[in-house]
């Protein structure tokens, strides 16, 4: 039988591994840890809780990030930039509900969408195979001002077009 802290680790590895939704896979942990009659009912620390905390803030930054690394868009792991946009939103209310900073993050978000649009812009006007990105312009425009980018930021041709 497992000792609860080997359950502690256990539950600790699903959530920073998780799927697409951390925040279900860390109330699911929390539940089966403390409630479930089938499971240990522990009273976590408040040190083990902020360790969950971190691991599902850790996976919603793989992910996030994941869809504006541009080699991944040939991968089967590669969900698009709107998928970005919905796993930042997921993320912003995740933090709030859950008493963590989200504002530390943004610009590693920033700088990283800023260089998937470079590449992007790139592809496009050297005339190459470049996939159309998933989400409108106004959704990326929404995105660029919620992560802190300013419009002086952005690509040449995504500035201009921003000015229409």
């Amino acid at each position: 039988m497992q000792s609860p802290e080997d359950m502690v680790e256990d539950e600790w590895y699903l959530v920073r591994y998780s799927g697409e939704i951390p925040e279900i896979a860390l109330n699911s942990s929390f539940y089966f840890l403390t409630r479930d009659k089938n499971g240990p009912r522990l009273e976590l620390t408040e040190e083990q809780i902020l360790r969950f905390r971190h691991a599902a803030r850790d996976r919603f930054h793989e992910i996030i990030l994941r869809d504006m690394i541009p080699e991944n868009r040939d991968k089967t792991i590669y969900r698009g930039l709107k998928r970005s946009i919905a796993n930042w939103e997921r993320y912003q209310q995740f933090c709030s509900r859950q008493g963590l900073d989200a504002e530390e993050f943004k610009r590693e978000v920033a700088g990283q969408l800023l260089h998937f649009l470079e590449v992007h812009q790139n592809e496009v006007c050297s005339g190459g195979e470049c996939p159309m990105l998933d989400c409108s312009f106004d959704e990326l425009i929404s995105f660029t001002q919620a992560i802190g980018l300013h419009r002086e930021e952005l690509p040449l041709n995504m500035r201009l077009a921003s000015n229409a």
